[in-house]
């Protein structure tokens, strides 16, 4: 485990007994500590890492928040993310600072964060971590914080802005949303071997929002990111394209979302598309994703459900030789597709205790003839989500 990692938590927890501290000298209102967490278990009849049946349990995801009203126009909040069973000893899990920020409200109408934050992208991009609202054991792929580790769904939604303004705005019976937002670009230094970590190494951002329109029931919404990328830069290693070619590619995310309840059903879905301007003949790295769910509020407490998504990915693949070798146009990418179909059932134990029962089959498949795929497999799962 990084040390990283091991300093982040000490850090946290001294964070968490000296903001307790501070609250208690001064005369303000007191800060509010809450948070959600979701404890599964997955039975797996088979799945790409390893081969048969397993089952575990996990600490899928603990959100723990630190809110403070400084004044009647002024508010802050912390948010920290615990995710696959994080232990520093075990050298298992993550632990994320995911937002820090202090919003000036003027209204509904206008409203400015500044600092830390998860920025206002399609519909379920900021209630993602909210997991006893949420039906999901599994949430749709890239809104799936515990997956973090096994791809990089921050190439299809934003993870990070430091800045934006949003608000409402009523017209007569209806209400228009928007946002807007900046942050950083991708090309974060991790490593602080070469310099500071966690900080821009360009001198572009990251411009984002979105607009959304909110009628009785309906809700619908457009959203948008531009930003350039070096984290393809890589792929000169193995392919005739020169490293400048693969330098500051733009990338687009356009995303929709669409929510509708007529009574106890309610659907809700989404669709996001990642273009990369590369402007190269022989690649393509674009992805996409859509999902979609219908949800029925059987009961006061019991809500049934069945959902689907699908991720379509252009990947690239090593070509035999060096790349002086190798034809100027010869194809180095291939497509990947993961299509998962579910159902399942969330019943509210309590106010505050939400159990969870969920079946996904997971799909997969690709035109790569160097990496089949091979059949799909079954994902079995129980969960129990608590607010406190």
């Amino acid at each position: 485990m990084d040390k990283r990692i091991t300093y982040s938590a000490l850090l946290g927890l001294i964070f968490l007994a000296g903001v307790t501290d501070t609250a208690a000298q001064v005369d303000e209102s007191p800060i509010r500590i809450f948070g959600y967490f979701q404890t599964q278990f997955n039975q797996y009849d088979g799945n790409p890492q390893q081969e048969g049946a397993t089952n575990t349990f996990l600490l899928q995801q603990l959100n723990i928040f630190l809110q403070k009203d400084l004044s009647e126009d002024f508010a802050a909040l912390v948010d920290m993310e615990v995710l696959n069973t994080f232990s520093t000893s075990e050298a298992t899990g993550a632990l994320n600072m995911e937002e820090a920020w202090v919003r000036y409200r003027a209204g509904r109408g206008f409203n400015v964060k500044v600092g830390l934050q998860i920025p206002i992208f399609n519909h379920l991009n900021t209630i993602k971590n909210q997991t006893p609202v949420l039906p999901y054991v599994t949430r749709p792929f890239i809104y799936e914080e515990s997956f973090d580790q096994l791809a990089s769904l921050d190439e299809f939604v934003p993870a990070r802005a430091f800045a934006q303004a949003f608000g409402t705005l009523p017209a007569g019976p209806l209400r228009l949303d928007y946002a807007l937002f900046v942050g950083n670009s991708p090309n974060v230094r991790s490593n602080d071997d070469f310099g500071q970590s966690g900080v821009d190494t360009t001198n572009t951002v990251m411009l984002g929002g979105r607009v959304g329109l909110r009628v009785q029931a309906l809700k619908v919404g457009i959203s948008a990111t531009h930003e350039t990328v070096n984290q393809f830069q890589f792929l000169a290693d193995f392919t005739p394209i020169p490293r400048a070619a693969l330098t500051g590619i733009p990338r687009i995310r356009l995303g929709v979302d669409l929510r509708y309840t007529l009574g106890p059903v309610t659907f809700q879905g989404e669709f996001i598309r990642v273009d990369y301007d590369e402007d190269i003949a022989t690649l393509n790295i674009d992805k996409s994703f859509y999902y979609g769910t219908l949800r029925w509020l059987f009961k006061d407490r019991l809500t049934l459900y069945a959902t689907y998504w699908v991720t379509r990915e252009h990947r690239n693949r090593p070509l035999p030789g060096t790349p002086q070798d190798r034809p100027p146009m010869e194809r180095t990418s291939f497509v990947s597709e993961n299509k998962a179909p579910s159902f399942g059932v969330a019943y509210d134990l309590r106010d505050r205790v939400v159990l969870k029962a969920q079946y996904t089959r997971i799909n997969r498949s690709t035109d790569n003839p160097n990496a089949p795929t091979g059949p799909g497999f079954n994902i079995y799962s129980l969960a129990v989500s608590v607010f406190f």
